[in-house]
């Protein structure tokens, strides 16, 4: 009864079977959020062409975690995920009122002023974008938006608009709720601590918004060095070098994009280089694949496999023995050689013959797939990460 006296004073009986269907869509999102994009499409095309945004805010972290979107690039929703989600003018009331409330940008902050800002001449204005409306829509551990932002030209939202959001707004309450509550339950892809802590290499899990959502010991090691690699306050991975930074961007973009399309030939490797002047990191990202469910920023997206050939060598023997199928005694003699040792040197400390060592190195380059002694140590030092392909993750 509720729902349809909202219908009948907005004027809406005719479209009474479109807004069911806006609803049907917000519950179905709800329990697969593959379906999100969809409804915000929907949601753009009544609006005019509008750019959608419904985005989480964790209350605890007070930080920002962009969940779906239609119409915007990463060129918009990055810089605002990074900078601009913090001046933005509209947000300080934003935060004011109550849950379920509808309301308009231009009653959040004066547009003559608006203008004036940062947050539009650098964000809104190069994207063809004004003035929006939306709905606030949180509880005691988060606040979520559902913003429609559309070019000055399209005016302001009419009655009819409003009226919709109206109907809306309660179903998308009960919907997220019901959102929160699945995602709960014990169904995250991320692996167990003792897990991570037991691979000798640095591995981070990304979020679907890029920022870190796990690591290892080893990557927590590298971190806390603050060589040209760190993470930064807000949760992000980041390098010391303004061009090796966008690098390395790219390849956590291409991650995150391959990752919502179930595709894995994306990502790629970044050398970072170290103001120590030690030998560069080795990073690796690859995309994981989504799980059935999710809550937009919880699940792993993308995992980032980061080497520190000055530390790798310490990991050797067991390092090459499960990755190339060597025997203990090949894992030592290779051990020993990354430690400078030449051959000879290498099998008095070892206690074997030199005819003895040149058999092992044989073998050694049969299942390496190499052919000298050097190309053999260049392996070794880069890491286990040589040999996981972006195509064998998330399998």
């Amino acid at each position: 009864m509720e729902g349809n006296d909202a219908l009948r004073g907005c004027g809406m009986d005719s479209n009474a079977a479109k807004i069911f269907g806006f609803i049907d869509l917000i519950y179905e999102a709800a329990l697969e959020p593959g379906k999100w994009p969809t409804f915000l499409e929907q949601v753009s095309k009544h609006f005019s062409d509008a750019s959608t945004l419904l985005w989480h805010m964790d209350n605890r972290a007070g930080d920002l975690g962009l969940f779906q979107s239609y119409r915007y690039e990463q060129t918009f929703l990055r810089p605002l995920q990074d900078h601009y989600y913090a001046i933005n003018p509209w947000l300080p009331q934003k935060l004011k009122i109550a849950s379920g409330r509808l309301h308009r940008t231009d009653a959040l902050y004066p547009e003559r002023d608006l203008v004036n800002t940062e947050f539009y001449s650098d964000l809104l204005r190069p994207h063809d974008l004004f003035s929006g409306f939306g709905i606030s829509i949180y509880n005691a551990n988060r606040f979520a938006f559902l913003s429609i932002l559309r070019s000055q030209h399209a005016g302001p939202p009419s009655e009819e608009e409003l009226g919709l959001l109206r109907v809306l707004t309660p179903h998308m309450q009960r919907a997220l709720d019901l959102h929160e509550r699945f995602a709960t339950l014990p169904r995250s892809n991320a692996p167990t601590a003792d897990v991570l802590d037991a691979l000798p290499f640095g591995l981070v899990l990304l979020g679907r918004d890029g920022r870190v959502v796990s690591f290892n010991s080893t990557a927590a090691a590298i971190f806390a060095q603050k060589d040209g690699f760190f993470l930064d306050r807000r949760g992000f991975c980041r390098v010391n070098q303004v061009a090796l930074q966008k690098r390395f961007e790219a390849a956590i973009f291409a991650a995150m994009r391959a990752s919502q399309k179930a595709s894995f030939g994306a990502g790629g490797w970044v050398s970072i280089s170290r103001p120590s002047l030690k030998r560069p990191y080795a990073a690796l990202v690859v995309p994981v694949r989504a799980p059935a469910f999710d809550l937009g920023t919880q699940h792993i997206a993308a995992m980032l496999f980061i080497s520190d050939p000055e530390a790798q060598i310490l990991a050797v023997p067991d390092m090459m023995q499960q990755l190339y199928g060597l025997t203990t005694a090949e894992a030592r003699l290779i051990e020993a050689l990354t430690r400078g040792k030449r051959l000879e040197e290498a099998a008095d400390e070892l206690g074997i013959s030199l005819n003895t060592a040149k058999t092992q190195m044989r073998s050694i380059f049969l299942k390496t797939d190499t052919s000298r002694q050097t190309q053999l140590i260049k392996l070794v030092l880069a890491g286990p990460l040589r040999s996981i392909r972006p195509g064998s993750a998330g399998h």
